[in-house]
């Protein structure tokens, strides 16, 4: 399974992070998306998910359909706001989580 941690910074301050989890060969998953408390509200999250996003597009075989999947539970809804801006709306819902995907 391959990690790769992904950072965003404003000059040498790190305000943001996340992984990017390898299920396996064609399923990525994004975990751990965390922003500092003074730092949130201001669209870090979603710069880093599109970061994300962008990097794997860059990154993948050109003869491979990447998915990318994160979750989200259902109150805690800033993260929720940020992952619909991102991937759109929830593919699946279950009692706790709202569950979130793009293909690349």
């Amino acid at each position: 399974m391959i990690e790769e941690e992904f950072l965003l910074s404003i000059g040498d301050i790190i305000v943001g992070h996340c992984l990017l989890v390898q299920e396996n060969e064609n399923i990525y998953e994004i975990n751990n998306v965390f922003v500092k408390e003074e730092y949130r509200g201001n669209g870090y999250a979603k710069k880093l998910l599109e970061k994300v996003i962008e990097t794997s597009k860059i990154n993948k075989r050109v003869d491979k359909t990447l998915f990318l999947k994160i979750c989200a539970e259902i109150t805690n809804i800033p993260a929720f706001k940020t992952y619909q801006k991102v991937f759109g709306d929830p593919y699946r819902y279950d009692s706790r989580y709202a569950y979130f995907f793009i293909y690349l």
